[in-house]
């Protein structure tokens, strides 16, 4: 069994999935298990009895770190120590996540695992200490080393250049930082195989896309795909500039570049080119969309359509048509997290089954919403629960179901 703590994070989803397709077993944790509580971690592992954690969760905000020092040493630093005494406790190995952040970027080759460390901010300060604490707790632990992730199920730069792309003439990118992107399915195929192959081979790793660029050669190369599978759809022009145009709280490393012998020739591991990940990437997103922007379309008439039946009077229809606009922006959700969308009509469900709403905000409106759909459809009934519904109801309804209606987008960063 295995035990992705961070099950919720970007890695943590995108090895959760790749686990599922390759039918290991595992069971995940997020914030409903703190690793800042020992004995909430240890009770954890007492009732599902794992034999390997990867440790994915992370205080990964760089910038705001700066001023939280506190806050990111305790989950960086803290929660790192205590799931490796954990894991001591227990005899099993830790697999546990860091950084390219750990160096000073002031290399011009390959970083190797021997390199000397010397963080620049408090990110990087925080996760050294945590690869430490790591290193001290647990003589069973392998330490991968990353940089320049992105996937589907969280913020990332590939993101961020595409809604850039589409909203503006022209973007800046720097020119002077140096590293390797990575793909958060690519990493999480590299853990699978130490999980299958890594007994013994206790140390630290580097891993990340094979190949070199700068941010600006990344986006150029984010822009030529987009593109070309329809993700951009209006002219933009990027122009190189330096790190010194756009300063930032914390000093990002002008090289990241990580030399990936060591983990290819322990594991026999292949590790692809970041431009052929990226093609996979965008692809697959191109096709995502599709699917998404299905659901949404479909999610917009209903939510028009209710706002007509309210102009109308008819206010039962406004009822049945909100749970159907909510119901599909929630399939879109589940879509974009690659999830079976589930054919059902109970919103208060849907939505728990992956903790889409705030129940205890909107738990009463989805229940109603359910309700009346369901109820909607033995005819004999129209008559009398239509004389429950006024006008003022029907358009708290329509309001409330607007508020749902923009969270539930906020979830899709596509």
């Amino acid at each position: 069994m295995i035990w992705i703590v961070g099950n919720k994070g970007m890695l943590g989803r995108e090895l959760a999935e790749l686990l599922v397709s390759e039918g290991e077993p595992f069971v995940g944790s997020d914030r409903e298990v703190s690793i800042l509580d020992p004995e909430a971690l240890s009770a954890f592992a007492q009732e599902h009895n794992p034999n390997w954690i990867v440790n994915c969760s992370a205080y990964t905000a760089v910038d705001k770190a700066e001023e939280d020092r506190e806050a990111a040493f305790a989950l960086n630093r803290d929660g790192a120590a205590n799931l490796a005494r954990l894991a001591a406790q227990r005899d099993i190995p830790l697999i546990h996540i860091s950084t390219d952040y750990v160096f000073d970027g002031t290399s011009v080759e390959p970083l190797s695992e021997e390199a000397p460390t010397a963080p620049t901010g408090v990110y990087g300060a925080s996760k050294l200490a945590g690869e430490e604490a790591v290193r001290s707790a647990s003589p069973k632990h392998i330490i991968i080393r990353t940089a320049w992730l992105y996937g589907q199920h969280g913020p990332n730069f590939v993101y961020t250049m595409l809604r850039l792309m589409n909203q503006r003439d022209s973007l800046k990118v720097v020119d002077d930082q140096h590293g390797s992107p990575t793909w958060a399915r690519d990493l999480s195929r590299f853990i699978l195989s130490v999980l299958r192959d890594g007994w013994e081979a206790w140390g630290t790793y580097h891993f990340s896309g094979e190949g070199r660029c700068t941010w600006h050669g990344f986006a150029q190369e984010i822009l030529l795909l987009g593109r070309e599978t329809g993700l951009v759809t209006r002219p933009c022009t990027l122009t190189p500039c330096s790190s010194s145009e756009y300063p930032t709280p914390a000093k990002r490393p002008a090289w990241s570049l990580l030399s990936k012998e060591k983990a290819k020739k322990t594991f026999g591991f292949d590790v692809p080119g970041w431009e052929e990940s990226l093609t996979q990437y965008i692809v697959h997103l191109s096709s995502l969309k599709t699917r998404i922007e299905n659901w949404l379309e479909h999610s917009d008439y209903d939510r028009e359509t209710a706002k007509a039946m309210h102009q109308s009077g008819r206010y039962l229809y406004v009822f049945i048509t909100c749970q159907q606009a909510i119901e599909k922006a929630m399939k879109a959700v589940y879509e974009f997290r690659n999830l079976s969308v589930p054919r059902i009509h109970d919103l208060v469900r849907l939505s728990m089954g992956q903790n889409l709403l705030n129940i205890e905000t909107h738990g009463n409106l989805l229940k109603d919403l359910s309700y009346y759909y369901i109820a909607s459809r033995y005819s004999e009934r129209v008559t009398t629960l239509s004389a429950e519904l006024t006008v003022e109801r029907s358009a708290h309804v329509i309001s409330q179901t607007e508020e749902v209606l923009t969270c539930l987008r906020s979830m899709i960063l596509l």
